[in-house]
């Protein structure tokens, strides 16, 4: 169903509402809502879902051709500042705003909230003897899932025909625990990998590329050794966090259900003061003291 919103109907939608005379802070997804909708003034702004950041810089545009001004963007990095993407530009002035790292979860992911989290679902003792035996949880979970995350590059830059999330919103989800073992805590490897992502992919009307040469363009982006917390997707590390809570944790707390719950709560413990402290509260700052409007808390 979100396919078929267009930019148009959303930029529609704002025009028409002639009586709200404050600014728009266009997002990506309902994710962003939760993550940043406590550190705008809700009397002065209004976070609205653009359904992608595709549909972001088209409804942004729509808008201002139309006159409208009103209006700033915070969308996800993603692999945006990956070396040699044509798509980067360091003169780029629209105020659309891109994350700290991967995307907004990476956000909450490199913030203290994590460590919160942990506390609430387990104990210091736990979290300390499990790190004494596969070090620091966090960037075991990057580890973890930094294969997957070189996957989703491979498959963007070479056209492979893979997919990594359901066809609709409540589909099946990609199962990550079938590379990623939840005994040993330890990636199970490339071919295990490429073939959980490959059944995935079947039948999603476009045929995906051989097993090897999927492989072959894996290790090319593998090769190329980037930043682990430019690449990796904040879903799959919740994924990936939810097996270490579980697993290797060993945490009973009820609250903890999938991987959902994982962000949910990490996104409750993330606070304004860690807000004010990424880079992009001050690509904000730096917009609202240019223009006199100040949206942030």
């Amino acid at each position: 169903m979100e396919r078929d919103i267009k930019p148009e109907r959303i930029a529609n939608a704002i025009m028409m509402d002639e009586r709200y005379e404050g600014y728009y802070v266009l997002v990506e997804g309902e994710q962003d809502i939760k993550i940043f909708r406590p550190f705008f003034d809700g009397n002065i702004s209004r976070l609205k879902v653009m359904h992608g950041k595709y549909n972001m810089r088209s409804v942004y545009e729509i808008l201002t051709g139309w006159g409208f001004e009103r209006a700033i963007g915070i969308r996800d990095a993603d692999f945006l500042r990956i070396p040699n993407n044509p798509k980067y530009s360091v003169t780029y002035n629209l105020p659309i705003f891109p994350t700290d790292y991967h995307d907004a979860e990476g956000m909450v992911t490199n913030s203290p909230a994590v460590m919160r989290f942990l506390g609430t679902i387990t104990n210091d003792e736990k979290i300390k003897n499990f790190e004494g035996s596969y070090g620091d949880i966090v960037s075991l979970a990057y580890e973890l899932s930094y294969p997957l995350a070189c996957l989703r590059l491979a498959n963007k830059r070479f056209g492979l025909g893979l997919s990594f999330k359901p066809k609709e919103k409540e589909g099946r989800k990609l199962k990550i625990w079938k590379f990623v073992c939840e005994k040993t805590i330890k990636y199970l490897g490339h071919e295990c990998l490429i073939n959980t992502v490959w059944e995935y992919s079947k039948n999603r009307g476009v045929e995906p590329a051989s097993k090897p040469e999927i492989s072959r363009c894996l290790d090319l982006i593998i090769g190329e050794n980037h930043d682990v917390r430019e690449m990796v997707n904040g879903h799959d590390i919740a994924e990936v966090l939810f097996i270490l809570c579980k697993k290797g944790l060993k945490s009973q707390n009820k609250a903890l259900v999938d991987a959902d719950c994982v962000e949910d709560m990490m996104f409750l413990a993330y606070e304004n003061t860690y807000f004010r402290k990424s880079n992009l509260f001050n690509l904000i700052s730096a917009w609202e003291n240019s223009t006199g409007c100040r949206l942030t808390l």
